[in-house]
């Protein structure tokens, strides 16, 4: 699977690794994101899926650190999904 990234997610990953305070978040999410690679699908990640008016069809999935959650969708091709963006949020 290959990730494709929306400038939000470009973003929000790169503060993360910036901010020492926030390197357990980061290692979460890479950690998140390298399963995501393996299998998007597999429902040991816990991802829920709902709609938005700006994506469509969102998918988030905890990275298991606090309220930190990687939101991507499927395509826009075969074997690709893309990150929308990785943000702190209470769903």
């Amino acid at each position: 699977m290959q990730l494709l990234w929306l400038p939000a997610a470009d973003q929000a990953m790169t503060r993360l690794e910036a901010e020492p305070a926030l390197a357990d978040v980061h290692r979460a999410a890479l950690r998140t994101l390298g399963r995501l690679e393996v299998d998007p699908f597999d429902p040991r990640l816990r991802t829920r899926q709902f709609a938005t008016e700006r994506y469509g069809q969102l998918r988030s999935t905890p990275v298991g650190t606090g309220d930190w959650y990687v939101m991507w969708m499927a395509g826009p091709e075969a074997d690709e999904i893309t990150i929308a963006v990785v943000a702190e949020a209470t769903l």
